[in-house]
């Protein structure tokens, strides 16, 4: 998988898709969830893996991308839900 950021753009490439928006933290965090529930058709496998969609949002750290997946489930898998879902701060 390659990620590319030009003209404020992120742009992945890689098991033959590619996708290309304008590189903001909701539409990183979506690209993220997309590409995580992208399945091969025969083998019914992920197409990437977290340490790759990590890159997405310039970590090497897989949890980096695990994060946002369990957020994503923890939303019942729900897009809206989980872009406007707010992290709770301590007063």
């Amino acid at each position: 998988m390659d990620v590319i950021r030009k003209d404020n753009r992120v742009c992945v490439t890689g098991q033959g898709i590619s996708v290309s928006l304008p590189d903001t933290a909701a539409n990183r965090k979506v690209l993220i969830v997309l590409l995580r529930w992208l399945r091969d058709a025969a083998t019914g496998r992920e197409l990437f893996t977290l340490q790759e969609l990590a890159q997405i949002v310039e970590s090497e750290n897989r949890q980096a991308a695990s994060e946002h997946a369990e957020q994503f489930r923890a939303c019942e898998e729900d897009v809206e839900g989980f872009l406007r879902r707010k992290r709770k701060v301590d007063e």
